[in-house]
């Protein structure tokens, strides 16, 4: 077991075990969709990932080819985009005695290399080949360079209406 924290949370997980179950998982979510985002993560992954990013998932027995969940959410500047999404990792939240109670969505990101952050989170209900099994998810902000011929799409500002 490997004991850590990560966005002030602290794990406990087992690399091994986890490893045994990317085994049996057979592609990342990212590979079902076909939209230009999808395909530029596909493209630029894992090589594209922070290198701190990719230290972590490696302790943690995460496949990086294989996200539970990732959105390509916008451009963050020419030839760069923001990406969401997470990994499922087996292991368990400790040592939350003595802590101030967390409200869903209270929590924040840390950062985990440049262009990268991180947070861990239960997952209630796991998909897939992780359902039934005790899974956390490493839920990530990354901002990954845009490498397919797609044009990438404008940000679009959003701001409240006068009233």
């Amino acid at each position: 077991m490997l004991a850590k924290n990560i966005g002030g949370r602290n794990i406990e997980s087992d690399g091994e075990r986890t490893r045994r179950v990317y085994a049996l998982a057979p592609k990342g979510a990212s590979w079902g969709c076909r939209c230009a985002g999808c395909r530029n993560y596909e493209k630029v992954t894992p090589a594209g990932f922070p290198p701190e990013f990719k230290m972590l998932l490696a302790e943690l027995g995460i496949d990086p080819r294989k996200e539970t969940y990732s959105r390509h959410l916008a451009p963050v500047a020419p030839g760069m985009s923001l990406y969401s999404g997470t990994f499922a990792f087996l292991g368990r939240i400790v040592g939350r005695e003595g802590e101030p109670p967390r409200h869903p969505g209270s929590d924040v990101f840390e950062p985990c290399g440049q262009n990268g952050w991180v947070a861990v989170r239960s997952f209630r209900e796991p998909p897939g080949v992780w359902y039934g099994k005790p899974a956390l998810r490493l839920e990530f902000l990354l901002i990954l360079p845009w490498q397919v011929e797609d044009p990438q799409k404008p940000l679009i500002e959003l701001g409240c209406s006068p009233q």
